[in-house]
Parts: C-alpha cells; sequence; structure tokens
C-alpha cells in the first residue's frame, strides 16, 4: 500500500468511526427513522442517545429517566413534561406497533435544548438584558374584576425583575419605565439598538373562561409549524428572524417557566408556541411570559399582593440568570 493510500484508509476509517468533519451535529443527535414523508426518533433511540434506560411504553404514556432528567410522552399528544414541567411539542408523537415515533424537529427543537442546554445558548456579546413590560399608554392590556390592570401589573413585576438583575450585576434596560405608549416595532428596535443578549416580555393573561388559571411562557415556532393554540394554522409559515435563536429560545423559556412553577405553585400551562410580534422580530433569544390570569378571581387577588408580585419578580430573574450562567459557562469552556 502507498503512502497516499495508507493516508485515505487512515481518513476513511477515521469518518466512518467517528464522522466526517464538519459533521458533529449529525454525530451528537440520535439515529432517526423515515415513515413516508416525514422524520422520527424512535423511542428507543431517543432513550440510547441521551442515556435513559430502556423503558416500555404503559397505557399510552412512555416515561424515560435517569439521574438528571424525566420525559414524559403521551401517545398521539403534542403535550409533554420535562423534568416536571410541561411543554408542548410542534407535532404530536405516534405510536407505531411496538415503538413511538417522536418528530425530529421536537427532538431537535424541545427536548435537546432542555437535556443539552450547553450545546444551545447564544453567545452572549454585551450581556444586556431588555424587560419589556407589556401594553402602557393607552393600551391598557387586559383587566381584571376587581379593577386590576395589566399594563401597571407588568410594569410592577419588570422593575423588580430589572432590580433583581441589577443587585446580581446584570446590565438590564426596559422597553418602558412608565405609563406611555410603546409600539411593538418600537420595542423591537430597542433591542436592535441595545444589541441585546436576551428579550423577555412580561405579561398577564385574559380569558373569557374565569377558570383558566396559571403561567405560561411562549416561544416562536419552527418554521413551517403551526401555534400551540392553532393547529389550523396555514401551512408552512415562513422562517421568520427569531428561528435563528430556537435551540436558546427553548432554554430561556423552560428555564423560566420551571423556576415559576417552582416559586409560587401555581398550575402549570406550560411552554407554548406563538408567533408574537416581539418573538417573530427578535434580534436575540427571546420568551413572552404570562404571569397569570387576571379574570381569574383567585389569581386576581394574588397578583394584588406586592409579596405575589415578588416572587413573581424572583423566578423569572432566577430563569434568566440560570440561562447566561449555563451561557457563560459554556463560552468558557469553549475557550480553554
Amino acid at each position: 500500500m502507498t503512502t497516499l493510500n495508507r493516508s485515505l484508509f487512515g481518513i476513511a476509517l477515521l469518518a466512518f468511526l467517528f464522522g466526517w468533519p464538519g459533521s458533529r451535529e449529525s454525530r451528537d443527535f440520535p439515529r432517526t427513522t423515515v415513515v413516508g414523508e416525514r422524520t422520527f426518533v424512535t423511542h428507543n433511540h431517543l432513550a440510547r442517545h441521551y442515556d435513559f434506560p430502556r423503558s416500555r411504553p404503559d397505557e399510552g404514556v412512555l416515561v424515560l429517566q435517569n439521574d438528571r432528567h424525566r420525559l414524559v410522552l403521551a401517545s398521539d399528544s403534542r403535550r409533554a413534561e420535562l423534568n416536571g414541567v410541561t411543554v408542548w411539542l410542534h407535532e404530536p408523537v405516534l405510536e407505531e406497533g411496538r415503538r413511538w415515533l417522536i418528530p425530529e424537529n421536537d427532538v431537535r427543537r424541545v427536548i435537546d435544548p432542555v437535556l443539552r442546554p450547553e450545546r444551545h445558548v447564544h453567545e452572549l456579546g454585551r450581556r444586556v438584558v431588555l424587560l419589556d413590560p407589556g401594553h402602557g399608554g393607552r393600551d391598557e392590556g387586559g383587566r381584571g374584576a376587581m379593577g386590576t390592570l395589566e399594563k401597571e401589573m407588568t410594569l410592577i413585576v419588570s422593575l423588580r425583575v430589572a432590580e433583581r438583575l441589577r443587585d446580581a450585576g446584570q446590565r438590564v434596560y426596559l422597553t418602558r419605565e412608565d405609563d406611555r405608549d410603546v409600539s411593538l416595532a418600537e420595542r423591537v428596535a430597542q433591542a436592535t439598538e441595545l444589541e441585546a443578549d436576551l428579550f423577555v416580555s412580561i405579561h398577564f393573561n385574559t380569558s373569557a373562561n374565569r377558570d383558566a388559571r396559571g403561567a405560561e411562557t411562549f416561544v416562536l415556532p419552527a418554521a413551517g409549524y403551526a401555534s400551540t393554540a392553532n393547529v389550523e394554522q396555514a401551512p408552512n409559515p415562513p422562517t421568520a428572524s427569531g428561528n435563528a435563536y430556537d435551540g436558546a429560545n427553548m432554554v430561556l423559556g423552560y428555564l423560566i417557566q420551571k423556576h415559576l412553577l417552582n416559586a409560587t405553585g401555581t398550575e402549570d400551562r406550560g411552554v407554548r408556541r406563538a408567533r408574537f410580534h416581539v418573538l417573530r422580530e427578535a434580534v436575540s433569544p427571546a420568551v413572552l411570559v404570562e404571569c397569570g390570569f387576571l379574570t381569574n378571581p383567585r389569581e386576581e387577588r394574588k397578583i394584588h399582593r406586592a409579596e405575589y408580585r415578588e416572587q413573581l419578580a424572583r423566578a423569572i430573574a432566577d430563569g434568566i440568570l440560570e440561562y447566561l450562567g449555563t451561557a457563560l459557562r459554556t463560552q468558557l469552556d469553549d475557550a480553554l
């Protein structure tokens, strides 16, 4: 064998064992299965890749658990649970005989970011967080039966989040610091001007159903997929600028939702998907947090209490700080 042939053989052997140069992503992702025109990851390949012990589905529910993570999937459902937090998939999990099929897109953009956040957090630049108190000025937002105005509650909570982040040494700005009109376009423009590393929009919910309650955190759907609440949406919605941060959005949304649940014990409505303007046009990882329902009498009374609003602010700040800590550690590790 000539020297050239030996070199080519060596390259081929390394490629076979470890993948071709530049194919790290393919090696670091579970094996996929094509069914019809769609791509899935089977539950066995998912378990093997993320070091979950083999588990058999039981009455339409599959639980994968190791010493770090717990994933619960339900057959023919978009609702899943990761480490006790509800997360909504883009598509339902399918059951085909003895194997379960998890859509590749949801493994890539929902499950993997939670299980391996260090692979998805976005590189930090100026380390600026932009908080966005929803509504303001003529736009009151929602209103509760006791007269609670969303625009007032979002500002109070956002100011407390900002104070906590600044106490932790973080650079923080707000899209408004008083009761004034700020358009959606202006909010996104501020993020661009500040070169924000994170954008967090803070809101309170309303519903015609007075029993509706709980917290939910929204991130942008992947390109081509519908919002969580609107599966009948026109097919193949286009890619938006915010889709550049799909993985990071999920990490941030999951962490904030986790801390909200731990701090308040409120009902978990999950990490959901929506094409809100501030998420669609985002120039950084971005989430929109709905802290509770003003139209639920019990929740409105809680939101009126300063100590409860402090719990909300602490939870949102802790979620942001955990994200930033993960991003900073990842950058330091990459630099070594």
